[in-house]
């Protein structure tokens, strides 16, 4: 076969291969991950949509021998992952604040609240009940302050 038939093949093959895949993840690096699909390995699986590492993202990086559904990028061989049935890891870029919350909870009020009590914290020792010193409590504001800038 010429070089030509031979590209001309692996350009249907790829247009004919499927739209979404289930694959079990074999591999996981900083980007991407290996999985397999029927004794197949599918390379440089995306784990985002775009392959640089600029502005706000999310990165969710699944659980090695976990299954992923994967769908194809475009009319080419390229797949990003879609959703996962376990994750390892999430990792966040963002310019602004996070907020984490529930129906009951939020974490930044979760966090001060814990950081608050810790300040007022007296302790029970043999020379009988001692407050936090002056050097603890500056520390605990500090962090106080971090999550104030981290969490809305």
């Amino acid at each position: 076969m010429n070089r030509d038939k031979l590209n001309k093949a692996l350009r249907d093959l790829c247009v004919n291969a499927p739209a979404v895949i289930i694959g079990r993840v074999i591999a996981v690096n900083d980007t991407s991950c290996t999985l397999d699909d029927d004794g197949v390995s599918i390379y440089n699986v995306r784990l985002k949509a775009s392959v640089d590492n600029k502005g706000n993202r999310m990165l969710i990086i699944p659980a090695l021998d976990s299954y992923v559904l994967a769908a194809r990028i475009m009319d080419n061989d390229d797949y990003a992952v879609i959703m996962y049935n376990e994750i390892s890891a999430i990792e966040m870029s963002i310019a602004g604040k996070f907020k984490i919350k529930n129906e009951q909870v939020v974490f930044k009020e979760l966090l001060n609240d814990l950081i608050d009590a810790v300040k007022q914290a007296v302790t029970q020792g043999s020379a009988g009940a001692s407050t936090m010193s002056p050097a603890t409590k500056q520390q605990l504001t500090v962090i106080s302050n971090k999550v104030d800038q981290l969490f809305e």
